[in-house]
Formats: structure tokens, sequence, C-alpha cells
């Protein structure tokens, strides 16, 4: 379904499915989770507007633009980005998307790679690592032309720890770090990220709206209903800490003392909203990002890292071993969220209009739900103030 979202009737749609919503009014004992209208293919327009332009979103990790030159490409809703390092070893993000006539410069079959400048396929116009036009064909005679008018969109771009994050509106130029002093005080990938090699990269595409999937990974209770295998490693106990404001939650839980798989220090998950998953585990961590595909459905990207001294440690063989072992496993829980996730969609589409939340477990929840209304909401003022 195609909608026009500056119309009085999706502004109205938009707006009442946002009020739907009881949490923003409710402490989370008395609030009810959000309307499955939230998750259709008619609100990702919406999300694209709200969610995906005026956030922090992670987009890749750092090793794909670890040296001058190199690149990767990344679809943030509807806008195609590069993400580089140019030839002064300064990270830029870029619209993926020529000046002249809108062509798109990289495609996803050139997800990644190394490059000294970007030329449009259409017709030759240059741009250097600066995003700076340096060659623009037969534009002799046409009048009040020059590069700087011309050149490239930017878009804000930072990191944290293993992961490349890029902000569509430019509001912020870099990421509030303050906002996650907790986390990166604590975490070894998030302050030391030197420390760890990029091993393996998984897509998964799933046929269920992102942000259910997103969910899902936040909602710890699930796993001893869903990843039996998985539960059996772990113990009952686990900790979770929010931030006072819902920009992420910190989970903890305990390996089993005779499990394998996990080793004896706790698992830590980092849910940063809106859209990226960090799970650490002994010598690993795993980052994952969930984003919308065009046309419906969704994409997850996992990103494999070991501690240098780990693999140091290890013959490459008994290296190669446990990568193709713990992906493994990880496919395998994913599978299991998959197959949640496809009947949670296709439940929601009979008429749910919200759950309630369990207060000592779904904090993480009802946190996210609460960034959703907040960007939802500002939003529909816009739009409601465009057509007034």
């Amino acid at each position: 379904m195609s909608l026009n979202v500056g119309s009085r009737s999706c502004v109205r749609f938009f707006k009442d499915a946002v009020g739907m919503f009881n949490g923003a009014r409710l402490p989370i004992e008395r609030a009810s989770s959000p309307p499955a209208t939230w998750y259709t293919d008619q609100f990702r327009a919406f999300d694209d507007l709200s969610v995906l332009q005026n956030s922090w979103v992670a987009v890749g990790n750092i090793s794909q633009v670890g040296h001058s030159g190199s690149y990767f490409t990344a679809r943030v809703g509807s806008t195609n980005v590069i993400v580089l390092r140019d030839t002064d070893d300064v990270l830029r993000a870029f619209v993926n998307r020529c000046a002249h006539r809108g062509m798109k410069l990289l495609d996803e079959a050139e997800e990644s790679g190394s490059l000294t400048c970007l030329r449009c396929p259409y017709h030759g116009w240059t741009y250097n690592l600066q995003g700076k036009l340096s060659r623009a064909p037969r534009m002799k005679g046409t009048r009040e032309f020059n590069s700087t008018d011309n050149s490239l969109t930017p878009v804000s771009v930072d990191t944290l720890g293993l992961t490349c994050f890029v902000r569509l509106d430019n509001r912020e130029l870099s990421i509030p770090r303050d906002a996650y002093r907790n986390l990166t005080d604590n975490i070894r990938s998030l302050n030391s990220p030197d420390d760890y090699k990029f091993v393996r990269r998984v897509i998964h595409e799933v046929p269920f709206d992102w942000k259910l999937g997103f969910e899902n990974a936040i909602d710890f209770t699930h796993i001893d209903h869903v990843h039996h295998d998985f539960s059996a490693n772990l113990s009952s106990t686990y900790n979770l800490q929010c931030d006072d404001t819902p920009n992420y939650s910190f989970q903890t839980s305990f390996p089993k003392p005779d499990s394998e798989v996990f080793g004896s220090e706790p698992i830590q998950y980092v849910v940063m909203f809106p859209n990226c998953v960090f799970n650490r585990f002994g010598p690993w961590v795993d980052n994952s990002y969930w984003l919308p595909k065009p046309g419906g459905g969704s994409v997850v990207i996992f990103d494999y890292f070991l501690l240098h001294e780990y693999i140091n440690s290890k013959s490459p063989d008994a290296i190669k071993d446990e990568i193709e072992k713990n992906v493994g496993r990880s496919s395998s829980v994913q599978d299991e969220d998959t197959w949640i996730c496809e009947r949670l969609q296709e439940g929601m589409k009979s008429g749910f209009n919200g759950g309630r939340y369990s207060p000592s477990s779904d904090i993480a929840t009802y946190n996210y739900h609460l960034f959703l209304h907040k960007c939802y909401s500002e939003a529909s003022r816009e739009l409601v103030e465009d057509i007034d």
C-alpha cells in the first residue's frame, strides 16, 4: 500500500495510531503495549520519517572502513548511504546519490571495498573522497555552476565501539557519549575496539517488521520458552539496567558453572535504540543491526568479532572450528526467533490493540516503546503543522 505521508488522511491515521499507545501517559504497571498498526507495511513510511531519519542508526562495523579509501553502503529506510574513510583518514558519510540526475553511485552488489573516488555511472560526474565534485563533463556554458553547490550530500557519521552509526537529519554531528557513559565504562568492546578482530558477517532476510525483530532481541524472558539449547547453558538469573531516558538497555545473564558454550564470565547484552544489539560472552562479541527492507520485511546483519589475544592463543584450525560452531549456534537462535516473529506478525493482524507489560522484566521493551512514541509524536506534530 502506497501512502502519501503528508495527506490529511495519512496524518490522521498516523496520529490516531500513535495516540492508541497509553504508555506515554501511564506507568509500566498500568500501561499496555502499542497496537498492531505500528508494525504494518502502512506504517513503514512513518518509521522512515520519524525514527530512521532522526536517530543514530547502526549500519556497519569499523573494520569495513579501516583504511583510507575503504567504504561500505547501507540503506536506512528509503535513503541509500555511503560510509567511507577519506585520504586524510577522516570517516565520512554521504547520501548515495549523484548531484546531477540523482543516480545511485554505488549499487548493493558493491556493498564494500576500496576506492579512490566516486564516479557516477550515468554521466561520469566524479567526486573525491571528501564528497566534492572534481569532474563534470559537458557542463561548459552552464551559468552559475560551481563544484561546492554540486557536492555530495553529507550525512552525520560516528562510531561507538565496533559499530558505525549514521544520522540522516544531521542535527547531531557526533554521538552524545555522555548518554552511554555507563556502557562504555563497563564493556570492553565499547571502550577498546582495537582489541577485537572481525571474523564473520551473516545476513538474514526475514518477512516481518524490523521493530518486531528488534523488540524480540530486547525480550529476555522468551529465551526459556523458545531457545531451549541456548537456555540450557544459562542460569535463571539476569540483571536489567536502563537509563533514565529510553536510549538503551543493558542486560546481564550468567552461564551455568559447567557451560562449555559461554565460559564462566557474565554475558552482556546491550540494546541501543532504535536498531542495534551488542552481545558479549567470553572472547566473543556479535553486533546485530535491524533495518527495514524495500518492499516489506527486514534484514538483520550479524557481525562477529574475537579478541586478538584469544586468537593468538589457539591454532588457526581451532579458531576456524570455533567460529563455525559459534556462528552456527547463533544462526540457529535466529531461525527460532524468525519462526516466533513470523507468528507474532500474523497474530497481530487479527485486531491486536496491545497487551500488558511485566514491570519486572519488560522495562527495556517499555522504554523502547516510549522511544518510538517520542519519535512518532514529534513527527506527527510537524505533519499536522504542515497541513494546517
